[in-house]
């Protein structure tokens, strides 16, 4: 099967912004370790911390999933990347 090379950069991106918009809910357990180090924290504050950050995922879902019913994935899926993106970049600077 023959894909367009316009396609492919599409799917492409389309991948590429997925795995960015996700990789802030992987970061914390992914570094858990090091905080942990930095932080003196006891294994049950670090449970704390990456069990308060996955509720509060699974508090933002409900909403956002029901969202999406009504207003179409696309036009909630921008705002809210752009938003990831802010909050991003607030926490470097």
């Amino acid at each position: 099967m023959h894909v367009a090379p316009h396609h492919a950069a599409r799917v492409a991106g389309v991948c590429a912004a997925e795995i960015l918009g996700l990789a802030g809910y992987s970061l914390v357990p992914a570094l858990l370790p090091q905080f942990m180090e930095a932080w003196w924290l006891s294994s049950a504050q670090a449970g704390w911390l990456a069990g308060i950050m996955f509720a509060g995922y699974m508090v933002a879902v409900v909403p956002l999933v029901s969202l999406t019913d009504i207003v179409p994935a696309r036009r909630s899926a921008k705002p809210a990347a752009q938003w990831r993106g802010k909050t991003l970049r607030h926490e470097e600077g």
